[in-house]
């Protein structure tokens, strides 16, 4: 492939992945802990290639090289910052305080979430606002009994004021290298380190609040106007590489 319309084509690329990562930013910034993904640009690769002779990859010992770059790479980090709670009264609300994450079970896979919007569902789990089950801090769902009254104090879970379980909550030591699932929902990698888990401590969850979403609408407009200009300059330098290429292809050899 032509050197001008590949690092086109992955630029348009990378545009279109920081376009939609921005946008979903703003379309979640009301939502109760979304934490966001901040698009990082990284160039894709780099060759020596000889400068009389491009078209030859191979370089000669003491041959005059140039180094040219083979279009740009675009990668999520999780906008982990902290961006304070706001008060719901609402008893099945809860709200990390400082780093940390609920447990819940969604699919079958374990994910982290900073969405406290919790409720009892028809089978009597705790589940979050996705109906996914909260776990405890045994990675277990919690089960209350059917009719009674549910309240999270300190971590723990009560039915009719007796208790029924602790919350789980799990820490990473990069919550940066989170990867987004869907919505709210986290999972662990290999840049976010291993997942600790332990019982939600006193004071490290607050019933009646929730996080609040970690989205800055400024960043993010700027965010979404940049992506946008970029995205046009691409499809512009794409054009015209096809073009050259068109050209250069019907010349005589």
């Amino acid at each position: 492939m032509d050197f001008g319309l590949g690092a086109a084509q992955s630029a348009l690329s990378a545009q279109a992945d920081a376009l939609s990562a921005w946008g979903d930013s703003i379309a979640n910034a009301s939502t109760p802990g979304f934490q966001g993904d901040v698009p990082t640009f990284a160039e894709a690769l780099r060759q020596n290639l000889p400068t009389g002779a491009w078209a030859q990859p191979q370089v000669g010992a003491g041959a005059a090289v140039r180094s040219v770059g083979f279009g740009v790479t675009v990668g999520m980090e999780q906008d982990a910052v902290d961006a304070g709670v706001a008060a719901t009264g609402r008893a099945l609300d809860v709200a990390v305080r400082g780093p940390g994450y609920l447990v819940v079970d969604a699919g079958g896979q374990r994910l982290l979430t900073r969405d406290g919007s919790l409720s009892v569902d028809g089978a009597g789990q705790l589940v979050d606002a996705t109906g996914a089950p909260v776990l405890d801090s045994a990675l277990r769902p919690i089960r209350v009994p059917p009719g009674s009254t549910v309240e999270i104090q300190g971590g723990r879970v009560t039915a009719d004021g007796r208790p029924v379980a602790q919350l789980a909550i799990a820490q990473v030591p990069n919550p940066g290298g989170l990867v987004r699932v869907s919505g709210s929902h986290l999972a662990p990698s290999p840049q976010s380190g291993a997942v600790r888990v332990a019982a939600a401590a006193p004071g490290q969850l607050v019933a009646g609040y929730l996080n609040l979403s970690s989205t800055s609408l400024a960043q993010a407009m700027v965010g979404l106007v940049s992506a946008q200009a970029g995205f046009e300059l691409a499809a512009k330098v794409a054009q015209q590489a096809a073009q050259l290429a068109s050209l250069t292809a019907q010349m005589p050899g």
